[in-house]
């Protein structure tokens, strides 16, 4: 009789870990999904990828600096340096840098800072929300920290990342960062 409890008990346990299991994978695949969308156009307020779109969609800013990136070498004229500039838009609650590539004649964004609950995110996400918001709607962060969940991810043209910082479980602020080679 013991046997067959326990025979019972062991193929209960087996068929229920199999199915968390696979609920776990089906809740990872989707929220992962919502992670890399999130750290690729998680904002949802009209946000160019000029300093010119910028300013059109949400107005002048507060503040502007401009400084020059570290000289590249023109592979075509060795003598001849690049000189790619960053820009920093300040807003209230808002900063966006971009990258200018003076080569390329494009601009490209490379971090945004969000530390007022006036612009609004997908899935709900916001300055203000819980650190179970954030987890609910993008799944495991790929690095966790007690006061910050990071979202990472590889691509072919670098890495990038989006950060949740949190006061006692509150998002104060949310920072993007894209590097590209």
């Amino acid at each position: 009789m013991n046997n067959s409890v326990l025979s019972a008990f062991l193929i209960s346990c087996i068929v229920l870990s199999g199915c968390a299991e696979t609920t776990k994978k089906a809740v990872h695949e989707t929220t992962g999904d919502n992670a890399d969308k999130f750290i690729q156009h998680g904002w949802d307020f009209p946000l160019g990828r000029s300093r010119a779109k910028i300013i059109e969609g949400l107005g002048n800013p507060v503040a502007v600096k401009a400084e020059r990136a570290k000289p590249n070498i023109n592979i075509m004229d060795p003598a001849v340096e690049i000189a790619d500039e960053i820009y920093e838009l300040t807003y209230d609650g808002l900063v966006v840098v971009l990258y200018r590539a003076a080569e390329e004649k494009k601009e490209l964004l490379q971090q945004l800072t969000i530390t007022s609950s006036k612009y609004k995110m997908k899935w709900d996400l916001h300055v203000g929300c819980t650190k179970h918001d954030v987890r609910t709607a993008l799944g495991g962060p790929s690095e966790e920290q007690v006061d910050s969940y990071t979202y990472s991810r590889n691509q072919a043209n670098g890495e990038s990342s989006v950060q949740f910082s949190f006061e006692k479980d509150i998002v104060t602020r949310i920072d993007w960062s894209f590097s590209f080679e």
